[in-house]
């Protein structure tokens, strides 16, 4: 017995292709992290920027969640910087007898 054509089916109908990333969405989506890392670390105030933006205006989510762990990496490096400096005008006021 042969088998019954089905005329629900999608094979005669062009493959649905997922519409190409451009700019902001292509750079942090097609990125990997630790370049991503290494480019906030290395452009400083530019990467944050550029995350901020990124986070608001992509779409994709992938290229949100690595302007994400940018933003979170700018966090960690303020956040040890002022620790240093507090640390270093601790040590410098130890010097002089009073912090």
């Amino acid at each position: 017995m042969p088998r019954k054509h089905d005329d629900d089916d999608d094979e005669d109908l062009p493959p649905v292709r997922k519409s190409e990333l451009t700019g902001l969405d292509a750079m942090f989506a097609n990125t990997s992290v630790p370049v991503l890392v290494l480019f906030r670390c290395c452009c400083g105030w530019i990467a944050v920027i550029l995350s901020v933006v990124a986070l608001v205006t992509c779409k994709d989510e992938t290229a949100k969640k690595n302007a994400m762990i940018v933003l979170i990496v700018a966090a960690v490096i303020g956040l040890l910087h002022i620790v240093s400096v507090i640390i270093r005008l601790g040590a410098a006021g130890a010097g002089r007898g009073g912090f």
